[in-house]
Parts: structure tokens; C-alpha cells; sequence
């Protein structure tokens, strides 16, 4: 009979008992029995029988496995997953067509201008001293992404290689962390993730004109400017002041404030900022009484900053403060003036503040010069003071 749980029974007849006599039945059905329905259903180990059923192991282990190489093989212990994620925060990576590969959770890795391969792991730290970046090993697949940690102030290159976010080139500092993309296998996307801490920066720009070059790592800038104040009237219908020079930044513009002579010159302009306030006029002076009091002069308009000139008491104005955009003290007239009137004082330059998020790698400058006081005056009278030249102040951040 066949099988029964594993266990085989003889047909009947079985056993025999001593005495018994030996026909050619019992042995034919014995012997067949044990052939057809016992050797034939075993399992040979010279692998020239083929299972033909399901096997349930009840909890034992198949031992002594060879290493499996082709699809349909077995596995061995060692080659399962476990074996491949040795560390806490492994992942696998396919590194070919059916082949898993561990990647590290993290890693160190020399920094190097133009082989460096940071595709070891999740999270690389680079070491060694500062490079510039101009290229990197090619990534395993389009889409890899990598997470490095700054050592150094490393240079990386805006170009063909490098998409750098802000579209220039990047100086990292120590700490500040870095998204590797693979846009294609050769061609990659950074993502600035700057280290906090950093205290923000100020630039202050007095005169002349230029070019502003934004700092490294530098996220954001404020910027306030005001314009050249003019300069103040001359007593007694003098010729007219000076105008303020603009100051300009980019885009942003703070006008100049406008000419004085006895009647005050408008404010400068603000156009562009977020904040934008005109320029303020100057005052109107007053008239002399011959004998009693001399005529005075106006004193300045006033800038966002202050700082603005009185006017002459029978004397020259005053000028106004340097860098303040305000405007200078009109002249005054003497006494001995049976009546004429004090020169207005100068108008102060307009005011703009504006904040840039990811600001440009450059931005040109120009800042306003003072306007000159009216250096002719009527009879009797006094000069005008010169405005105060105009500011840029720039507040960086990290």
C-alpha cells in the first residue's frame, strides 16, 4: 500500500511469521508494493527524481544550500535582505537589472573638483580641504538624490554641470547642506540649505558708483537709499541751488531734491521700493526789517533720515548733514535790507526701502551727491547751504 502521513505500511501477508513457506505471491506483491508505491515516491539525492507536489517542511530548514545565481534558483540565508542591510537606516539600491545593493544610510567622502562620487549614500559627508566644483561622478540612475554636508567653504560652479539654485555660483560654509538631484545622469540640481546661526551683515555706500556684489550664502537683502538733498537759496533773490543727485540701486531710484532760491524746490522722487516716500521742501524764509531784524533764511527739508540745516540769521545757511539727503539752509539776509526776503532752505531726496528674496548675484549703484547752496545772492544777502549727499544702506542675510 502506498504512503499514509509519512509512514509505509506493507500489504497484506506482512510480516511473516518463522515456519511460514515463501511463495512467489507474497514476495511478487511484497517487493512490488515496496517498488511501485514506497522507492518510487522517495526523493533521490543524486537530484534524478522530480518533486511533484508541494513539500511542507513543519517548521524544519532546508541545510546546506548552495548559493543561488539564476532565476529560479533558491536562496541561501545570506543572500536575503537581512544580510544586505547591515546598518540601521540602509536602504537597498538596484544596482544592475535583479541585483539589490545596499545604500548606506550614511558616509564620508573626500572632496574633489571633478571625480568626487557622492553617490555612496543617503547622507555624505565631504572632507578634506576646500575645491571648486566643476564636476562629479555620474549618477547611478536620473533622479538620484543625495544629501551633502559642508565641511568647507567649497566652491560650486552655475554652468552646464551644476543648475546652483540663485543661477550663480555658491560658497558654501561650514554645516550648510546641499540636495544633490540628478536632472540626467550627468547633469545636476542644487538645493541650498543653509547652516542657521548666521548674524545678518550691513553694507553702507556713501558716494561714487559701482557695483554691489551679493555675499555668499546671502538669502535675502533689505535696502534703504535716499537721494542728494539740494542745496539752500541765497538771500535776497539769488540765483538758484544746486539740485541733489539720484541714488539708484537696481531698479530703485531716490531722487534728488529739487532747486531752491527765495521760493523752495519740490522733494526728490521714490519709485520702485516697497516703500517709497517723496522728498519733503524746504521752508520759506522770512523778510528783513530794516534797523529791527534781519531776514532769515529757510531752513532744509527733511529726509527719512533727518539730519536737515537751519537757515542763516542774516547770515550764510547751514548745511545740511553729509549722507543724510537732507536739504541745506536757505541764506539769510542782514538788517541793513530795507525788505527782502530770506532764501528757501533746500528740499530733501526721496526715500525708498525694498526687500529682495534670493537676490541677484550684482546689482549696479550709483549714490546721489549734495547739491551746492546758491553761492549768489541779492544785495544785502547771504549763501545758501549745501544738502547733505544721499545713502544706500544694505542689510544682508544668511
Amino acid at each position: 500500500m502506498p504512503f499514509s502521513s509519512g509512514t509505509f505500511s506493507l500489504v497484506a501477508g506482512n510480516p511473516v511469521v518463522t515456519g511460514t513457506t515463501i511463495s512467489s505471491t507474497w514476495a511478487n506483491n511484497t517487493l512490488n508494493d515496496i517498488a511501485n508505491n514506497g522507492l518510487s515516491n522517495c526523493l533521490l539525492k543524486n537530484g534524478t527524481q522530480t518533486v511533484t507536489a508541494n513539500i511542507p517542511m513543519a517548521t524544519y530548514k532546508l541545510t546546506g544550500l548552495g548559493a543561488g545565481t539564476s532565476n529560479g534558483d533558491s536562496l541561501r540565508y545570506e543572500q536575503g535582505m537581512q544580510s544586505v542591510l547591515t546598518t540601521t537606516g540602509d536602504m537597498i539600491l538596484a544596482s544592475a537589472a535583479n541585483t539589490a545593493a545596499r545604500l548606506p544610510a550614511a558616509a564620508t567622502v573626500a572632496a574633489h573638483a571633478t571625480t568626487m562620487d557622492p553617490w555612496v549614500a543617503r547622507v555624505v559627508t565631504l572632507s578634506g580641504g576646500a575645491v571648486t566644483f566643476t564636476d562629479i561622478a555620474d549618477a547611478d540612475f536620473v533622479g538620484q538624490e543625495v544629501l551633502l554636508v559642508m565641511n568647507a567653504a567649497h566652491i560650486w560652479t552655475d554652468g552646464a554641470v551644476f543648475d546652483v539654485q540663485g543661477g550663480r555660483n555658491y560658497t558654501a560654509a561650514v554645516n550648510d547642506q546641499i540636495l544633490l538631484t540628478a536632472v540626467t545622469v550627468s547633469t545636476f540640481q542644487l538645493t541650498i540649505f543653509k547652516a542657521r546661526g548666521g548674524a545678518p551683515s550691513t553694507t553702507v555706500l556713501t558716494s561714487g558708483s559701482g557695483t554691489y556684489t551679493t555675499p555668499a550664502g546671502c538669502v535675502a537683502i533689505e535696502v534703504e537709499l535716499v537721494g542728494g538733498g539740494s542745496g539752500g537759496g541765497a538771500g535776497n533773490s539769488g540765483t538758484a541751488s544746486t539740485a541733489g543727485g539720484d541714488t539708484t540701486f537696481g531698479t530703485l531710484t531716490a531722487g534728488g531734491g529739487n532747486t531752491s532760491t527765495t521760493a523752495p524746490g519740490n522733494g526728490g522722487s521714490a519709485t520702485n521700493g516697497d516703500f517709497n516716500i517723496v522728498g519733503s521742501r524746504g521752508n520759506i524764509g522770512t523778510n528783513a526789517i530794516l534797523s529791527v531784524a534781519p531776514g532769515q533764511g529757510g531752513g532744509g527739508g527733511v529726509s527719512f533720515f533727518g539730519g536737515s540745516a537751519n537757515g542763516g540769521s542774516g547770515a550764510d545757511g547751514a548745511a545740511a548733514q553729509n549722507n543724510s539727503g537732507s536739504g541745506g539752509g536757505g541764506g539769510g539776509v542782514s538788517g541793513s535790507a530795507t525788505s527782502a526776503l530770506g532764501g528757501a532752505g533746500g528740499a530733501s531726496g526721496g526715500y525708498v526701502r525694498k526687500l529682495f528674496v534670493a537676490p541677484a548675484a550684482s546689482y549696479s549703484y550709483g549714490v546721489g551727491a549734495s547739491g551746492a547752496g546758491s553761492s549768489t545772492p541779492g544785495t544785502d544777502g547771504s549763501n545758501g547751504g549745501a544738502g547733505g549727499s544721499g545713502i544706500i544702506i544694505v542689510r544682508e542675510y544668511y
